[in-house]
Order: structure tokens, then sequence, then C-alpha cells
């Protein structure tokens, strides 16, 4: 473990300050320790690990984030290229040469929605008489249908 002495005072010797000190106050009739000889010095021990471990602790490049936060943007970037190399094998598999007429015949015969393979609803036909509950009379009087949810005679 290398332990660095420094003293406040670089123009005298630490030693020689020590002396003089002890001189001084003695003189004045106080009786002092050695407390003085460590007041103006410093000791520090291993001062490069210190420095290492406070700039291992605090980067001033990248922000903190947390561990989980890293793993959740790691995996949603890892979606992303998945999600993005599907899409361009969908669109490399979807290319189609419109180089002759034969090609482009059967391109409009079928609809757009079958090609890129859209999954519809069951529709009935538009042939099929559709039941409404509204009703076109010739009479002018408005007619008011028995069973409507919202006539009612209990009001909230």
């Amino acid at each position: 473990d290398e332990k660095i002495v420094v003293s406040l005072d670089d123009e005298e010797d630490p030693k020689k300050k020590q002396g003089q000190n002890l001189n001084r106050i003695a003189e004045i009739g106080y009786e002092e320790e050695e407390a003085t000889s460590e007041a103006n010095t410093f000791e520090f021990s291993d001062v490069r690990a210190t420095i290492d471990r406070y700039n291992r602790r605090y980067s001033y490049e990248e922000p903190y984030q947390k561990d989980e936060d890293k793993e959740a943007k790691e995996e949603e970037r890892r979606r992303r290229i998945a999600e993005e190399n599907r899409r361009r094998e969908r669109l490399r598999n979807r290319r189609v040469k419109l180089n002759n007429p034969n090609a482009i015949s059967e391109l409009e015969s079928e609809p757009a929605y079958m090609r890129r393979g859209v999954e519809l609803d069951d529709v009935p036909h538009s042939n099929q008489p559709a039941m409404s509950k509204w009703t076109i009379s010739d009479d002018e009087e408005v007619e008011i249908n028995d069973n409507n949810s919202f006539l009612h005679d209990n009001v909230d």
C-alpha cells in the first residue's frame, strides 16, 4: 500500500518546522503532543486507485442507464431488426417482372388485397337485401318505432 505524505508548507522541511512549533508553544507555556506535526500534513493512501475508482463510477460520455433499461432497449432493437428483415424478405419475394404483357394481365385480374395476402371478413354479397331499421313511406306523418331502446318512460 503506497502512502503519500504532502506538507502544506513547502518552503521548510516538516521535521525542522515541527521543532520550531514545539519551541514556540513551549515559550508561551502550553504543552502539546505531536498533533501539530499532523496538522500541517495530509496523508493520501493509494491515490491512483481512488482516482480510477471515481472515474469508473462516473462516466461523463454517456448518461447513467439501469441494466433493465439497457436490456429493454437492446431487446427492442433486436425486435426491430427482425421485423425489418421480414419486411425486406417479403418485398424480395413479391417483386414481379413487368416485362411481358402476360404478367401484367395476371396482376390486373387478381384483386390487390389477394395479391398482398390480406384476409377479409365474411361480408354478405351486395345483391342480398339489407334489412334496415329505417323505413320510408309516402305518408307525411312521422312514425316512431316502439322498440327503440333510447325512448322509454324510465328516466334516470
